[in-house]
């Protein structure tokens, strides 16, 4: 592979990671919505699946309805109720 295509390739994954908005080095970004909460568990439907989570797997203040992003560690708000958040 020629150098002008590595530099290409590496600049393509920084204007990636940086679009992304995130530290995560995964390209794929894992994103859900909050189907509802409780004291001890958290419901999101990922990808057309229903999971339930540990509470502490997700950012505190989350509500029915919001949008969560997978960070690497836990889901974070992506938008709350549908809107966007700054990070």
């Amino acid at each position: 592979m020629g150098s002008s295509v590595r530099q290409r390739l590496k600049g393509l994954a920084i204007e990636m990671e940086a679009e992304a908005n995130t530290t995560v080095k995964c390209t794929v970004q894992r994103l859900g919505r909050v189907l509802a909460v409780d004291s001890d568990t958290i419901a999101i439907e990922v990808e057309g699946k229903t999971l339930t989570l540990r509470r502490d797997k997700a950012e505190a203040g989350v509500n029915p309805g919001d949008a969560l992003r997978w960070n690497g560690g836990r889901w974070v708000i992506a938008a709350a109720g549908g809107r966007e958040t700054a990070e």
